[in-house]
């Protein structure tokens, strides 16, 4: 009788245990992908050219449409990816375009804290129209931040993602360089008068 009891014992155990270790990947299976928060946004998912996840707490992807680009931020919350919100440029779709067009997005990363210890995250954009632009460099009051380049659809975008809240205030000098590291185009910006 020991042995009967036992053996059922042990597998009543097994079986609470299994069911046990399945419930986190039920749990899982219900969380939204990055993807399906992508579907959320409403944004064509074949226009999405880049997206990024910062610290497994948030990320953002950069989308393009016929007379512009914009961002598209999300947060990684118990339920999985949820979309935030969006920010679009828009380009004049008549006359020459700028060599180089500029815009930003700032988010709130995670919850909102009444305590002020808020952290943020900018993504500074835009779209490169001049050919010879290779490299392009935002300078700041504290040093140079080389942005990262996109190219998609014979199209050519640039980004510079920062955790700096008011860092669009800083930036004094945005330059464009050729391949071989000559400059192309410079322009500055938020100087005082």
């Amino acid at each position: 009788m020991n042995k009967l009891a036992l053996a059922i014992i042990v597998t009543t155990s097994l079986l609470f245990a299994s069911c046990n270790n399945d419930q986190p990947n039920d749990i899982k299976q219900d969380q939204q992908t990055i993807e399906q928060a992508m579907l959320d946004s409403g944004i064509d998912t074949e226009n999405i050219i880049y997206t990024e996840k910062i610290m497994g707490e948030d990320a953002f992807s950069i989308y393009q449409k016929i007379n512009g680009y914009g961002i598209i931020q999300y947060v990684n919350t118990n339920k999985g990816w949820q979309y935030r919100g969006a920010s679009g440029f828009e380009q004049s779709a008549s006359g020459k375009p700028e060599s180089v067009t500029f815009g930003t997005a700032t988010w709130l990363m995670g919850d909102y804290s009444s305590k002020g210890n808020n952290t943020y995250k900018t993504v500074f954009i835009g779209e490169i129209h001049d050919t010879e632009i290779a490299k392009f460099i935002l300078e700041v009051n504290h040093g140079k931040y080389n942005a990262e380049i996109l190219n998609s659809d014979n199209r050519k975008f640039w980004y510079h993602l920062s955790d700096v809240e008011d860092f669009q205030s800083d930036i004094t000098k945005v330059s464009g360089y050729s391949s071989d590291g000559k400059l192309v185009y410079e322009n500055f910006l938020n100087l005082p008068e």
